[in-house]
């Protein structure tokens, strides 16, 4: 088996297109707690003309500070994604708030020369609208768990609007023979959440290639046969405002919670491909994000599978 270049080569393969369902659970550390589960599917096109239209005006200026581009994906992801935060009052844990949140995301990154660029739009909503409640309480009904308490708490309906930018840069003198290391940088500003991060991240792997958006594992590069990865990535956001904790931006809302400031998030995973087609387990794990949170480390679970086409 051979190995590709990640980061700077191909995002997917020639000519092709990519299907991805991701599922986030955090059934084998604890059910639900704080981001307790989030489904989402996304497919991926080397060009669709909604997002070149979209994006293309904030690319334009700065492909001539960059490296010479060696490849470019879009991509679209309807996703939903559910919370159930709670609060220890030193006696008991009770639910504090819980929502959904549905959003429709568009994507678009582009390959440099040892470097990539990705910006995302995520429309969205947040409330009982977002049928959060129901998605848990049918799967709780078909896993035969019972329904999880304070869904009476949940914020009230608002749309959400959220505009992201990550950098990605290799390191080169780690970078080499199937090793792969990177570092970001990142910003996002909206109404769900504000903030700028930076990370590092590493990889293995052989006969196949995982890239990389804002340090979270997106797509691959398959080869014909079988291939394997390893991947490890940490990433510090500073949180200047998050919605679920601080209140709604422009009104009386007070924040339900003290929050931290500053939130590192570690991941690691493994995967397998065979020819277009990839299966990828990931765990990842967080320090408390509020005052009285229940878990001193909080961790959930993400299922990948990739579909070349």
């Amino acid at each position: 088996m051979s190995s590709t270049t990640s980061y700077a080569g191909p995002l997917i393969n020639d000519q092709s297109s990519q299907f991805i369902f991701n599922l986030d659970n955090d059934i084998l550390f604890g059910t639900d707690s704080e981001y307790t589960a989030g489904t989402h599917l996304i497919w991926t096109e080397h060009k669709m003309d909604f997002n070149e239209w979209l994006f293309n005006p904030f690319f334009k200026p700065l492909r001539s500070n960059l490296s010479p581009k060696t490849d470019q994906i879009d991509q679209f992801m309807l996703a939903t994604e559910i919370f159930t935060l709670r609060v220890d009052n030193g006696s008991q844990v009770k639910p504090l708030a819980n929502t959904g949140w549905s959003y429709v995301n568009f994507r678009h990154v582009e390959a440099y020369q040892g470097q990539q660029l990705g910006m995302e739009l995520n429309l969205g909503w947040i409330g009982p609208g977002s049928g959060g409640e129901e998605i848990q309480n049918g799967v709780h009904k078909l896993i035969g768990n019972k329904n999880e308490d304070g869904w009476n708490h949940q914020y009230p309906d608002q749309p959400t609007i959220n505009f992201h930018v990550s950098l990605q840069n290799d390191i080169d003198a780690l970078t080499r023979n199937g090793f792969k290391s990177f570092y970001t940088i990142s910003s996002q500003l909206g109404t769900l959440s504000t903030n700028v991060g930076g990370g590092l991240g590493a990889s293995y792997a052989d006969n196949c290639a995982p890239n990389f958006f804002d340090n979270q594992l997106n797509t691959i590069k398959f080869n014909k046969g079988w291939g394997w990865f390893v991947y490890s990535t940490v990433n510090i956001d500073y949180e200047i405002y998050n919605r679920l904790t601080d209140g709604r931006l422009l009104t009386d809302d007070k924040p339900i919670v003290n929050r931290r400031h500053f939130w590192p998030l570690f991941d690691v995973g493994i995967g397998f491909t065979y020819n277009q087609f990839s299966l990828n387990y990931s765990t990842k794990s967080t320090p408390q994000y509020y005052d009285d949170q229940p878990e001193k480390r909080f961790r959930y679970s993400s299922l990948n599978f990739h579909w070349g086409f």
